[in-house]
């Protein structure tokens, strides 16, 4: 069996068009037929159903696309031990990310893995939580970073460190770590919040609602969608967020924000967590990535022992 045979399937499968699968693949619509028609003999059986409106899997069709997907990674794990093995270092890892750690956290591991290994194709997905959890379950990733992971993704799954959120705002409010506040003090202030639906915006709720009878809703007056958002909205504005410390650390040190803990609310922190997909032979790669991830979390919390905002200091917590 050709295994690019079978890749170009999935694509087929995916897009439920010969045509439209030809042309992000680049093969012609006729090749692309010949090679499902070769695929559904080796089988021995039909795998879509064909209509002028598009293509449809039969049921042995999804069975074969459920299948396929972890063949193919693991051959192309395969490639990889086999390369190692015979000391060179290629292929290619599938990685996934949060957007809040693509811009703070993501760009020194990836510069120490390249460094490491630089015959190593790195595909990057960022996504929201509950999208790279689904490609995990899907196995179209090798690995990702994610907050709080609670086990159900039935892949190992290893703690990273653990960081407090931070009541943040302009630098005029002159917050300051060493006075950290009461929860209680944001129903004080007026609110622009993630707009996410779980992660971070919930836990924020949850912490709030275990305290007080009143919904934070009414507290919030914006809500974004992009952490870059509220980071840039803040400068100027009368509101103050909540964010984890290494997404507004260069913003501490060159004294564009300031931002303070709160004094009695330990929920309100969250897990750094290395993900892997469900039943799926572990890529080499993505076990070498983990540990660049490990060592650059120790490094980054030794060079940065602390962050200077006017005169208040703040400890790298990661």
């Amino acid at each position: 069996m050709d295994f690019k045979f079978l890749s170009n399937f999935l694509k087929v499968a995916d897009l439920q068009n010969v045509t439209a699968a030809g042309a992000v693949l680049n093969v012609a619509p006729t090749a692309l037929s010949r090679q499902i028609k070769l695929l559904e003999h080796e089988f021995g059986a039909v795998l879509f159903e064909r209509s002028a409106r598009g293509m449809r899997l039969t049921t042995e069709g999804e069975a074969l696309v459920a299948g396929a997907g972890r063949l193919l990674t693991g051959y192309r794990h395969l490639r990889t031990e086999v390369a190692l093995a015979s000391g060179q270092m290629g292929g290619t890892l599938d990685l996934g990310v949060l957007p809040s750690l693509e811009a703070s956290v993501l760009p020194p591991i990836i510069a120490a893995f390249r460094s490491r290994y630089p015959e190593v194709y790195i595909r990057v997905t960022v996504g929201l939580g509950k999208e790279l959890e689904a490609l995990l379950r899907r196995e179209k990733l090798d690995l990702a970073l994610l907050y709080d992971v609670d086990g159900t993704l039935g892949g190992r799954t290893m703690r990273v460190s653990t960081e407090a959120l931070m009541l943040v705002g302009c630098v005029s409010r002159a917050f300051d770590y060493r006075r950290a506040v009461p929860l209680e003090a944001l129903r004080t202030y007026k609110m622009i919040l993630t707009s996410e639906e779980g992660g971070l915006r919930n836990k924020i709720e949850k912490a709030y609602a275990h305290r007080f009878s009143t919904p934070l809703q009414e507290r919030i007056v914006m809500e974004a969608n992009s952490i870059l958002t509220l980071k840039n909205v803040l400068p100027g504005s009368d509101l103050v967020t909540i964010l984890p410390q290494n997404a507004i650390e260069q913003e501490l040190v060159n004294r564009i924000l300031s931002a303070t803990y709160f004094a009695d609310a330990p929920s309100l922190s969250r897990t750094l967590c290395v993900c892997y997909p469900p039943c799926q032979v572990e890529s080499r790669l993505a076990q070498l990535f983990e540990t660049i991830v490990s060592e650059e979390v120790r490094r980054r919390a030794s060079r940065y022992p602390a962050i200077q905002s006017d005169e208040a200091s703040y400890p790298s917590t990661v």
